[in-house]
């Protein structure tokens, strides 16, 4: 018995050839500076546990580059268990991304700022998240406030408070038990 084989449609072909010799892309991430930068591959990509040197890595070379970016360090999880966790979020064209270490490819947020772009990673497999630093690539633009003056220092006669202000209580007074036995 003899089998007849189809023939490859001519459109397939095409796309084929256009990809092979890079006139088309199959990637959906956009080709710009950001893009680029996260896709070169950083020590710690795909491993687990080794978050903090990905987004070292990841945050240095955004950084290098002059592009706005931010180190989110965070702890989330679940009831069962807790775990801390690295990303950096990076801004473009007025949106957040944010990439990890497990999906190293952009992610766009719907977060207006760099914590809540760590809630809306975090809100993918866990129950909470909370934010325990933010690390700017760039110094915040705004000045710090001046520094209060210090404040004289107290004059001794003053700490001291005088007899009348005492506590006469009963429930105050010493206890008759030692130290080392009290608290033994």
């Amino acid at each position: 018995m003899v089998t007849r084989r189809r023939p490859i449609p001519p459109a397939f072909l095409a796309c084929a050839a256009a990809c092979l010799f890079g006139l088309a892309s199959c990637e959906s991430v956009p080709h710009d500076k950001a893009s680029s930068i996260v896709a070169a591959r950083y020590p710690g990509a795909r491993e687990l546990d080794k978050c903090a040197p990905y987004a070292d890595a990841l945050f240095n070379a955004l950084k290098a580059n002059d592009i706005e970016a931010w180190k989110v360090s965070y702890m989330c999880g679940s009831w069962e268990k807790t775990y801390f966790h690295a990303i950096v979020v990076y801004k473009d064209a007025g949106s957040f991304w944010f990439v990890d270490n497990i999906f190293p490819f952009p992610t766009k947020s719907w977060g207006k700022t760099p914590r809540e772009c760590a809630k809306d990673r975090s809100e993918r497999d866990s129950d909470f998240c909370l934010v325990l630093k933010v690390v700017p690539s760039r110094p915040d633009p705004t000045p710090a406030p001046p520094a209060p003056a210090a404040a004289p220092a107290p004059d001794r006669a003053t700490l001291t408070p005088a007899a009348s202000s005492l506590p006469t209580s009963p429930c105050i007074r010493r206890s008759r038990i030692p130290a080392r036995a009290r608290y033994a």
